[in-house]
């Protein structure tokens, strides 16, 4: 009879493949077992965290903006404050998540937002004051980064068909450049070519702009705010008048 081999110590005797199920240890208890528990977030496929995360530094955001767009005075000041921001993004303003579109705005391209070569804070003015795209067409020729005043002189007389002309080449370079800032020469040629350029009441007729447009003709001109939205009135009253 071979001899015994004795259990190493410290070694414990591994169970027999064929050890029936009651003979093995069943005491361990609910307590004693590693129980995983499901966390949604820990889902590989779906990051919760981050969004969450995400979602938080949205709200701070957006908390900070109201803070600061309720120092202003009203909400058009609140509205301009904002398409400013947007344009110095470089955002398009018609990509506002959730913004309503302009009912004014048709399939057949109506809508000036969809025109090429107009700057960000163009695209803002026009958003702004509902401009549409034909409207817009009907005066102005924007192509290649240059908007050019096209149509005829609007006004009773050449004092107001200029100073008309000199709203709208603020707004031609505003398309363009994306600031109403223009030389006394730009608007002076736009007049010649309008037929509206009275030589020998013009320089008279400059200090007729009231707070409408600011500078001098040394420096150069500049549309106010109330300049800009005096000539997106003045855009969609020829649009009401050729109906």
């Amino acid at each position: 009879m071979p001899p015994r081999k004795e259990q190493q110590p410290g070694r414990a005797t591994p169970p027999s493949l064929c050890q029936s199920s009651t003979d093995q240890d069943t005491s361990a208890t609910p307590q004693d077992m590693d129980i995983v528990h499901f966390n949604p977030y820990d889902d590989p496929y779906h990051n919760h965290s981050e969004n969450r995360n995400m979602s938080k530094g949205i709200a701070t955001v957006v908390t900070k903006i109201v803070a600061e767009l309720e120092s202003l005075n009203n909400d058009d000041e609140r509205e301009r404050a904002i398409a400013g921001a947007r344009a110095i993004l470089g955002m398009n303003p018609g990509n506002s998540p959730g913004a309503p579109r302009d009912s004014s705005a048709t399939a057949s391209g109506d809508n000036a937002e969809s025109l090429e070569g107009i700057s960000s804070a163009g695209l803002a003015w026009i958003k702004r004051n509902h401009i549409t795209g034909d409207s817009l067409q009907q005066h102005f020729h924007v192509e290649d980064g240059k908007a050019t005043l096209i149509g005829s002189p609007i006004g009773a007389t050449k004092r107001e068909q200029s100073i008309n002309a000199y709203l709208f080449t603020g707004i031609a370079m505003l398309l363009a450049t994306g600031k109403p800032d223009f030389t006394d020469k730009a608007a002076r040629d736009h007049c010649t070519a309008l037929g509206c350029y009275d030589s020998a009441n013009h320089s008279a007729t400059t200090t007729q702009f009231g707070n409408k447009i600011t500078g001098t003709k040394k420096t150069g001109w500049k549309l106010t705010a109330p300049g800009l939205t005096a000539a997106a009135a003045l855009l969609k009253s020829q649009k009401e008048e050729s109906n």
